[in-house]
């Protein structure tokens, strides 16, 4: 699908937002030694450090390290070079769906880049109502989670018009009620064929032959046979 630069800069941007806002909040987060809960919003979200060595809800954490980073580094690959690839494939008509892809990407690799530098993922947001605690998780699985959303809901919720109904639907001011346009109508072409059509067009009707001109005038009644009167 050819992209404009307009379109290719704001994918970049947004994916490279979202890696560098991930990264940056991590980094804060270990720089300032946050190991215990510290409060943002007393009974509902704190901060609190944790390294996810698992996926997400920490799948697989327990498994042997020979088997879990080849494992999460490849899926995290493929994952990437699906989301372009799909990208570069979709005609995108919606502003969210725009920033969704992005933003999904920008949380694969702020997430792969943990994985290949630390060998974990540091999550350090902590969610809450009361003692039900949501899982540890940071700023790349909100971009991830949100993209994630926004596709979802594009799909499912908004409708698409089926396909060659644009063209079927769009008027033509040049056309009659009938199909043919004006400049066929002159012509005398039938109506919805173009004057280049390879139909053959249909002969026209013979001319009526005229009637011979007789070389004698008919005797009226009263006047006798040129025949009977030589017999007389």
């Amino acid at each position: 699908m050819p992209r404009t630069n307009a379109s290719l800069l704001t994918f970049l941007l947004v994916a490279a937002g979202v890696l560098l806002l991930d990264q940056a909040s991590k980094l804060a987060v270990v720089h300032a030694g946050l190991v215990g809960p510290s409060a943002v919003i007393p009974g509902l979200l704190e901060l609190l450090y944790r390294e996810n060595r698992g996926g997400a809800w920490g799948l697989l954490a327990g498994a042997s390290e020979s088997f879990r980073m080849p494992f999460f580094v490849g899926t995290s690959l493929v994952a990437v070079v699906f989301l372009v690839w799909l990208r570069r494939k979709m005609l995108v008509h919606r502003r969210w769906v725009e920033l969704a892809f992005p933003a999904v990407l920008g949380g694969a690799l702020g997430n792969l880049v943990d994985r290949v530098r630390l060998g974990y993922v540091v999550d350090f947001i902590d969610m809450h109502v009361g003692g039900a605690h949501w899982p540890t998780y940071n700023v790349a699985d909100i971009g991830i989670t949100l993209g994630v959303i926004a596709l979802v809901a594009d799909s499912v919720f908004v409708p698409r018009a089926p396909a060659g109904t644009a063209d079927e639907l769009s008027p033509d001011p040049n056309r009659g009620l009938l199909g043919g346009t004006a400049a066929e109508s002159v012509r005398g072409q039938p109506a919805g064929k173009s004057a280049d059509s390879s139909m053959p067009a249909e002969p026209e009707p013979p001319a009526p032959t005229p009637l011979p001109e007789a070389d004698a005038e008919l005797p009226t009644p009263d006047e006798p046979h040129p025949g009977e009167a030589s017999s007389r």
